[in-house]
């Protein structure tokens, strides 16, 4: 079974899916809940979908708090889901200190792949916890923003977000 929620924010409506183990996917605004569902499906091959904070509400909590200023790191529970190479690009972008960015040719190096550049933009594409993993803290290597899953007028805002209370 899985649980979701969904939750309005200063950023738009956010949606939490999660196990008993911790959330699993994050969906941010942009995304639609059928998305998230079918993410859900293929990678917890559960059709079980029950509408519930139970299981969400610390990460509820936790991702206003970020959202506002007042929280820097997350503590609720998590369970990711990737595959091994995506899971250690990952792993690395979660070392990115709060405030702070990392080009994807910095990443690529980090994990000793450092012709990796555009699978390391693949993996923060399809990290499946944004926010907690801050995919929105890697930028391309000339500065620029590169991409993001929730835009990147909302990227943007969330690398603001950091400066200012940073």
């Amino acid at each position: 079974m899985i649980q979701y929620s969904q939750f309005d924010s200063v950023i738009g409506k956010i949606t939490l899916s999660a196990i008993p183990e911790g959330i699993c996917h994050i969906a941010l605004p942009g995304d639609n809940l059928t998305n998230s569902f079918n993410w859900c499906k293929k990678n917890l091959h559960s059709n079980e979908f029950v509408r519930s904070s139970e299981w969400t509400a610390q990460a509820e909590l936790e991702i206003q708090q970020f959202l506002s200023g007042k929280l820097q790191r997350f503590s609720f529970s998590t369970f990711h889901i990737n595959t091994q190479f995506r899971k250690k690009v990952l792993e690395e972008v979660a070392k990115i200190p709060y405030g702070n960015t990392a080009s994807y040719s910095d990443i690529a190096h980090r994990i000793n792949k450092p012709k990796a550049s555009r699978a390391v933009g693949t993996a923060n594409a399809t990290n499946p916890l944004p926010l907690v993993i801050p995919c929105h803290r890697v930028i391309s290597k000339n500065g620029s923003l590169g991409g993001f899953g929730g835009g990147l007028k909302m990227k943007q805002l969330l690398l603001n977000l950091e400066l200012q209370n940073s």
